[in-house]
């Protein structure tokens, strides 16, 4: 790669065993293989579990090691959705990772009309998101195309959160899955400066089924059958390399989607995924260890169906602060570690945690930890593990209509992760 007018043979991403795998083989049959593999595991898809509000921490095993951070620090194609502009320090190849997740929610009911005979549910869902990008580089451009799963939520409880819908509608008002599933193509340019920018376009489908209580008091009309409806939006990044310094903002736009019609009594108007921003900074304090640190946005607030109120047929969320600290450390030649810690406020407040249980997103605090291994020119194979720590939100009692009948009803999360990648260089 040329910046400046001299040639780099070592760039950032070679250093820390991203597609550093020696001369790339300029084929196009690793290029088609790659390629129907990410379609193909699209189609298998299945049910996730948020972390930040609807959101997941990581697109793939790479992305998820240094906990959702590192968008001044691009490690594989997923980048084309965290920051773009990162797709001119990597090369050609493709990244390839399944997410195996087990997320468990704990809720204690009290008050009127929470299903104080059961008087606590839990449930616990296993579920398995697949994801992959492939990137094609030249000197100064960069081209990805990539499948995603950015977004999903899960809950199957064993009884009705409500008395009403346990006695009188056939034990509903107890399960919701929610899927959002991207394909993204993205492309960047690098500068002799040492800056990069880069844009993506995001396509999407969004499936929804669940049995939840409505502003009737009466489960939905969609009875947990699947609706589905496609989306788009778009994102923009900027990235600037100093010889040990850089720094990175990523931009996703909201998500626009068209109707679930199936469930219009429960949810009247389009569930739009909000805009987020992530700025990131790294710092390679040794050719061999590196620190990032992220703060990302979450915009719930611009949402209808999030941000605004709960007899609006909303949830009634607030914006995300997080903050991300990551650590990189090339132990040895061919094996690298990587740490992650995240931080951010719960969207869910006590005046609306009732409302929330069959969306749990009370996380607050999550660790990360992997390895990757270099295992042939060209080869890398990588594993990650990610712990979300239980946090519980107690409803107030004094908030809406919900948490007035269910006062002092508690909602508890917690989720486990592991990753397993696979990169291959052109």
């Amino acid at each position: 790669m040329k910046r400046n007018g001299a040639t780099i043979t070592e760039t950032r991403s070679e250093v820390y065993l991203v597609r550093s795998r020696g001369p790339r083989r300029h084929t196009s049959r690793p290029i088609l293989a790659a390629a129907v593999a990410v379609f193909a595991m699209g189609i298998a898809v299945a049910p996730g579990y948020a972390t930040e509000g609807a959101y997941l921490t990581g697109l793939d095993a790479l992305h998820l090691q240094r906990a959702g951070g590192g968008a001044a620090s691009p490690r594989s194609a997923a980048w084309m959705v965290v920051n773009p502009a990162g797709l001119t320090t990597l090369e050609s190849g493709a990244d390839m990772s399944l997410l195996t997740v087990r997320g468990r929610t704990n809720v204690t009911m009290r008050g009127v009309s929470s299903n104080w005979v059961a008087g606590h549910l839990e449930s616990d869902v296993l579920a398995f998101v697949p994801s992959g990008g492939v990137v094609w580089r030249d000197d100064r451009n960069a081209w990805a195309l990539g499948f995603y799963v950015p977004a999903a939520s899960a809950t199957d409880y064993p009884d009705s959160r409500n008395l009403f819908s346990e006695l009188f509608f056939g034990n509903r008002d107890r399960r919701l899955t929610y899927q959002h599933l991207r394909l993204v193509g993205a492309y960047a340019r690098a500068f002799d400066n040492g800056w990069s920018v880069g844009l993506g376009l995001h396509g999407s489908v969004s499936r929804l089924r669940t049995d939840h209580l409505t502003l009737n008091l009466t489960p939905t009309a969609g009875d947990n059958a699947w609706d589905e409806t496609p989306g788009f939006g778009f994102g923009l990044g900027v990235l600037k390399e100093w010889d040990r310094f850089a720094f990175g903002v990523g931009y996703v736009s909201r998500h626009w989607v068209g109707d679930l019609d199936t469930y219009e009594d429960l949810v009247p108007y389009n569930v739009e995924l909000p805009q987020t921003v992530q700025a990131g900074v790294a710092w390679r304090v040794t050719p061999r260890f590196e620190v990032t640190a992220d703060y990302k946005w979450i915009d719930w607030t611009d949402t209808r169906i999030f941000g605004t109120s709960v007899h609006r047929n909303s949830l009634d969320w607030a914006d995300q602060h997080i903050v991300k600290l990551g650590l990189e450390w090339r132990a040895l030649e061919r094996v690298a570690f990587r740490a992650g810690w995240s931080h951010g406020n719960t969207p869910i407040d006590r005046d609306h945690a009732f409302v929330s249980a069959l969306t749990p997103a009370t996380f607050e605090d999550q660790i990360a930890f992997g390895v990757s291994w270099n295992v042939a020119d060209g080869q890398s194979l990588h594993v990650t593990a990610l712990y979300a720590f239980p946090h519980t939100v107690r409803d107030s009692g004094t908030g809406d209509f919900f948490s007035v009948q269910a006062g002092g009803s508690a909602v508890t999360s917690r989720l486990e992760a592991v990753a397993f990648g696979y990169s291959i260089a052109f």
